[in-house]
């Protein structure tokens, strides 16, 4: 449906700057009108670059965490945000009761540990915590950009539809 009303109101816009017989302010108008539509229809034809555009600057002012696969001692398997620190990792798993602090694999099996440096392992973790928080408010600020633009496009048909197939 997206491409069907890019490609109509491509050509629309072709047509109508080359040919155009509209006095000019309105011509101008419907010009506008129509390249904002094609902008705001590009960009929900990828609607994963809406989240991806904001991880990648959250993820650029933070190290690469690792996300893992880790087994409870209970046999339940989790995952988490980790990132190295020395021979083990400092993270948080995620999950319904999610263990977080400095971790080694110990008998193939990923395990708390006491830590070879305590500060160190807090200040990741106070990293970490941050790092998630800006991860979930990113998702949610992409979630509200392009609801926007789902009300922007349902305006400007709204207002301009009739227009373009005159």
């Amino acid at each position: 449906m997206l491409c069907v009303m890019q490609t109509h109101l491509q050509d629309y816009l072709d047509t109508e700057e080359k040919y155009g017989m509209s006095e000019e302010g309105f011509k101008v108008g419907k010009i506008v009108s129509a390249k904002e539509t094609l902008e705001v229809l590009a960009r929900l034809q990828e609607p994963d670059e809406y989240s991806s555009r904001l991880l990648d600057a959250v993820a650029a002012r933070y190290p690469k965490y690792k996300h893992l696969i880790t087994k409870h001692s209970t046999g339940t398997t989790y995952s988490g945000d980790f990132v190295a620190q020395g021979d083990g990792w400092v993270g948080c798993e995620s999950g319904k009761d999610p263990r977080e602090g400095y971790f080694e694999f110990i008998d193939d099996r990923f395990e708390l540990a006491e830590s070879p440096n305590q500060i160190e392992t807090e200040r990741l973790l106070s990293q970490l915590r941050d790092y998630r928080a800006e991860r979930d408010a990113a998702y949610r600020q992409a979630e509200v950009g392009c609801e926007a633009d789902f009300e922007k496009l349902h305006l400007l048909f709204k207002e301009h539809l009739y227009t373009w197939w005159d």
